[in-house]
């Protein structure tokens, strides 16, 4: 058993290393572009970037820590490179150890050429861009604190844990909306479900979820946020509720399901190994997996269809931008979605698990669902969502016996 641990560590240890060398790699490559210059030369120019964050905080964004990471980093390309490089390699740990893999290999293997898979903008919006990190610490913080969740509910919550829990819980909010709006959201579920598992809110779940509240509250109402809402998007701002998500319906579509061609590849197979695989059950319930999952690989491989078929339906798929494609592709993946949802429910036996699916499904379409109110939606948003459905894969995989 020891000799099996330790060579589990070291096995871990040298996928990691060759994680960290891709990335570095990479962001060594990664030119210094946009909104890079503008921080490098304020952080280079100032004496005090906490102060030169603070006011950005008060004219210009509420993303605190978002704003001293440019003045603090973006000045030192050499360093973010490093930086950079931990960063993901962190995610890529973090993602392999939730699933407590007893296939290391096929899970670091899917789990890595997953992350590379994702569309090329988001990719050059966030892996490559030292201002797109900002999109990145908030999520490498949250898959951390996804493990004091699991450990708080079903196993034991340590002081220390705590404390560390609270931190970021006050920083992931002053990084990102969305994130905030993600992390705020989690803890709101968790206070529900430990309503329906104990009759009672823990102490130690209610004060995390208020400090998340109140970080939501600091970032959507700072004086920054306010003014540039006002002075920047005001005809955004005079539309009504339903105006707003007509408007951002397509990119909610196109970012949380269309977009990812592989991640969506991934899970409609990992229905359909659950359909074949799984239990008994009726023949209703097997087409619905099936199907479901049937059409979203047509979806996804709609360009390629129409190319060799010439059918006008692939290419309806295809394009978003066209009459009823919108629609077409709404019901398609609402349906898959609920499937996702009743897998977790009913092919799941382990009760922490099946629980744990569920929360990374609510957390996956919440960060993105937040974005229908919101001024600017870009592909850079979709961060979260994205790498919750690749947890979500990943756990899923664990559930099948494959070959040693």
């Amino acid at each position: 058993m020891n000799t099996l641990l330790k060579n589990k560590k070291v096995m871990i240890v040298c996928v990691c290393s060759i994680v960290f060398l891709f990335f570095l790699l990479i962001s060594r490559w990664a030119p210094v572009a946009g909104d890079d210059w503008g921080y490098a030369v304020g952080g280079r120019y100032t004496s005090n970037p906490f102060l030169k964050a603070f006011e950005f905080y008060q004219g210009w964004s509420g993303r605190f820590f978002s704003e001293l990471w440019g003045f603090l980093v973006a000045p030192h390309k050499h360093l973010w490179n490093l930086l950079n490089a931990a960063i993901f390699t962190s995610i890529f740990y973090f993602l392999v150890k939730h699933t407590k893999t007893k296939h290391l290999w096929l899970i670091s293997f899917l789990c890595f050429a997953l992350m590379l898979s994702v569309p090329n903008g988001l990719r050059m919006q966030t892996y490559t861009w030292i201002m797109g990190t900002t999109y990145v610490i908030p999520l490498c913080l949250f898959l951390y604190y996804l493990f004091f969740v699991r450990h708080y509910f079903f196993h034991s919550f340590k002081k220390w844990d705590f404390i560390l829990a609270c931190v970021f819980n006050f920083m992931i909010p002053l990084f990102m909306e969305n994130a905030a709006a993600m992390l705020a959201g989690g803890n709101l579920l968790l206070c529900i479900y430990s309503y329906y598992r104990e009759r009672r809110i823990k102490k130690e779940l209610l004060i995390i979820t208020v400090i998340s509240i109140v970080g939501v509250l600091l970032v959507r109402f700072s004086p920054g946020a306010i003014l540039r809402m006002s002075r920047d998007h005001a005809t955004f701002n005079s539309l009504s509720l339903w105006e707003k998500i007509q408007i951002n319906h397509l990119p909610f579509i196109r970012f949380t399901f269309t977009n990812n061609l592989w991640l969506m590849r991934a899970l409609a197979i990992i229905v359909i190994l659950f359909a074949c695989t799984k239990r008994e059950h009726k023949v209703f319930e097997k087409v619905l997996l099936i199907g479901s999952s049937v059409f979203v690989l047509l979806q996804t491989y709609s360009w390629e269809l129409y190319e060799l078929t010439k059918m006008n339906i692939f290419y309806v798929l295809n394009d978003l931008e066209m009459i009823h494609s919108l629609s077409m592709n709404t019901m398609i993946y609402l349906l898959f979605t609920v499937v996702l949802f009743y897998v977790s429910f009913f092919y799941i036996k382990s009760e922490e698990k099946k629980w744990f699916l569920v929360f990374l499904l609510f957390l996956a379409g919440g960060a993105n669902l937040v974005m229908l109110i919101s001024p600017i939606f870009d592909v850079r948003s979709s961060i979260y969502t994205v790498y919750m459905f690749l947890l979500f894969a990943l756990c899923c995989i664990e559930e099948f016996n494959f070959p040693s």
